[in-house]
């Protein structure tokens, strides 16, 4: 499955609208796991995003 869309900061980094993100794609569909998460279009953070995400 792939999403994509622009996504208001806010102040937040890029870790934090993707977690967001995901906690909603989770409450629509069974997602097991996370591939890639792509930030304009070039920056891959899936590392800082699941670093992000096991710290809470």
């Amino acid at each position: 499955m792939q999403r994509s869309g622009t996504f208001p900061a806010r102040k937040r980094s890029p870790e934090e609208v993707a977690a967001d993100w995901i906690t909603e794609i989770k409450k629509e569909m069974d997602v097991d796991g996370l591939i890639s998460v792509i930030v304009d279009g070039k920056d891959d953070i899936t590392e800082k995003l699941i670093d992000y995400i096991s710290a809470d």
